[in-house]
């Protein structure tokens, strides 16, 4: 019969080792923020985002109402694009019923097929009116204008310039020099998607030429505000925050996009651009809000996958955004989140791997579960009560890696301690 040899606790050496390298290699994985963490990240947003999507407005409360020249419009007017004196007939008509501002998410980059750009421009010298800006991440040949000018200040007491962080663009598709003098603003409508294919986060800024240009609805905050400027707080680490209005400052990630917090789409904010036309339209619905004017249409909309929506209209989407500034209603990550999330990765980890060898089973499966659920309800309380978003899920895939990691350690323990007494 042969000795029975007994696990010396000093054996647990190489689970402690490759626990350690186990927890290397996830905080330098995070640290880096590859492709796939990123993407395992915004899904984990994703649930809670889905789960508890922002509530919708009632019509009589939204700040926002969007003009639709949509099919109907359409068989009415004819197809797009349409004489510029229909669109100067809306604007009168938008301006009588009291917007307190006009967004055109649209470019007007020719003169008007078929006349009528002396009534719209006339039109829009009487209100406060934004026109959209088309922007290409690749150079495109176009007639050479005088660059545009920018309405975007930053403030940087380390003398940063805000151009290396925003979304850089190679071409912008301008409105026609007549419309964008007599327009009070300027805005890039383009939107940009993460690395998985979503729209998520709106840049509020973009740079061409080295000048800074406003997003659309940044533009029509500014505009609505009666702001001559728009100000980029910048500091070494990135932008920081962006003020369109004196009474607000939007907190933005590095590059200087914030997270917008959807509602599902609805289209009770919606007005045919037929019914302006023939102000068929209650004037309450309009009267001291943002007009919204673009198009939803098939054929001529576009539409982009989000976190509660596989495919909302870019207007929708524009609309939203306007919303959440409005009503204070938009996501925060805080500039800490990703130096808090690799702490606590770091002391969970050290944990695990120090704790989990030496203990049962049983005991390092109720330790992962308790970590799991506090840390899940952790990210859903501060998104349902405090609208921040902070990653739980690298943590619990760590201790998670590292649990498994020592289950099959001891597996292959035992099974030599089995085969040595045979």
């Amino acid at each position: 019969m042969k000795t029975v040899k007994r696990v010396n606790p000093s054996s647990h050496h190489w689970a402690y080792l490759v626990g350690f390298c186990i927890l290397l290699a996830g905080l330098s994985l995070r640290a880096n923020d590859v492709a796939p963490v990123e993407m395992l990240r915004l899904a984990y947003f994703d649930y809670f985002h889905s789960a508890n999507p922002r509530p919708r407005l009632p019509v009589d409360l939204s700040y926002v109402v969007v003009i639709d020249i949509d099919e109907k419009s359409m068989a009415r007017i004819g197809q797009w694009p349409w004489d510029r004196r229909v669109l100067a007939r809306m604007t009168n008509n938008l301006r009588k019923a009291g917007t307190k501002a006009m967004v055109f998410d649209i470019v007007f980059a020719e003169t008007g097929r078929m006349g009528g750009d002396d009534d719209f421009i006339k039109a829009i010298n009487q209100h406060d009116v934004v026109v959209g800006i088309g922007a290409y991440g690749k150079a495109t040949t176009g007639p050479k204008r005088s660059p545009l000018a920018s309405k975007v200040v930053v403030s940087s007491p380390d003398s940063v310039k805000a151009q290396a962080y925003v979304p850089p663009l190679k071409h912008l598709v301008r409105n026609t020099p007549a419309i964008e003098a007599a327009a009070e603003g300027n805005g890039v409508f383009s939107l940009i998607n993460d690395v998985d294919g979503k729209m998520r986060r709106l840049p509020t800024l973009f740079n061409f030429q080295n000048r800074l240009y406003p997003s659309l609805v940044v533009e029509a905050m500014r505009v609505a505000g009666s702001n001559k400027l728009s100000v980029v707080n910048v500091d070494r680490s990135g932008v920081s925050s962006v003020s369109a209005n004196k009474d607000m400052w939007l907190p933005t990630d590095a590059f200087g996009r914030f997270w917008i917090y959807f509602s599902p789409a609805d289209r009770i904010r919606y007005i045919s651009a037929i019914d302006v036309l023939e102000n068929r339209f209650d004037s309450r619905r309009i009267d001291g809000k943002i007009a919204l004017i673009g198009t939803a249409a098939v054929g001529l909309g576009h539409t982009s996958p989000t976190p509660i929506d596989p495919a909302m209209d870019n207007l929708e989407i524009q609309a939203q955004s306007l919303e959440n500034l409005l009503s204070y209603s938009y996501l925060e990550r805080p500039r800490f989140a990703d130096a808090l999330e690799l702490l606590i990765m770091l002391i969970t980890g050290l944990i695990a791997v120090i704790g989990i060898p030496s203990r049962t089973a049983l005991t390092a499966f109720v330790f992962f579960g308790g970590f799991s659920l506090a840390a899940f309800s952790a990210t859903n309380y501060l998104f349902t009560y405090q609208l921040q978003i902070i990653d739980t899920s690298a943590p619990v895939l760590l201790v998670l890696a590292i649990l498994v990691v020592n289950l099959a350690f001891r597996g292959l323990q035992n099974g030599r301690t089995e085969a040595e007494t045979t």
